[in-house]
């Protein structure tokens, strides 16, 4: 009899393996198939986001034109004062030095606002990953946010906390 066994076990311990083996292939072709599904995804959300970044680029050139508007009725208005300062007596000198003096100060905030955003819609043109950067990382600090509450957790000082975490829907 305990040479019946041998053979029985010997075919049990083979069918395990098998098992464990065939176990293990369809976990490893799950994972690549979640893997190539969540790559298919993040490449479909970074269209939607370069699109969206291109829109809102697009949006901000009419900004840019009214800009270049009003430095040039900045100049206009600069070269009528001083015409203006010309004719005019010591009180309207003194009137038009003040006005110009205000114009100027009015040109270095206009360009500021110019430079920051020219340099603003160059580095989004540039490189429009810095928005979808920018969106993920938001994205993740809200999804712990929510995990953290969910848990009842603490959060550690200096954690992100600019949005409150945002709770699942009723009934999920």
């Amino acid at each position: 009899m305990p040479d019946a066994v041998a053979p029985r076990l010997a075919r049990a311990l083979r069918g395990l393996a098998l098992a464990l083996v065939n176990a293990t292939l369809i976990l490893v072709a799950a994972c690549l198939f979640l893997a190539w599904q969540t790559v298919a995804t993040v490449e479909r959300v970074g269209v939607r986001m370069a699109e969206a970044a291109a829109g809102q680029v697009a949006r901000l050139d009419p900004l840019v034109d009214e800009i270049a508007m009003a430095r040039s009725e900045i100049a206009g208005l600069r070269a009528d004062l001083a015409a203006l300062s010309h004719r005019a007596d010591d009180d309207g000198a003194s009137v038009g030095e003040t006005l110009g003096e205000r114009l100027a100060e009015a040109e270095a905030r206009l360009d500021a606002v110019s430079g920051d955003v020219a340099g603003a819609l160059d580095a989004v043109a540039a490189d429009p990953g810095l928005l979808v950067d920018r969106a993920v990382a938001a994205g993740v600090d809200r999804a712990g946010l929510w995990a953290a509450g969910l848990r009842g957790c603490t959060l550690p000082v200096g954690t992100p906390q600019d949005a409150p975490p945002d709770m699942p829907p009723k009934g999920a």
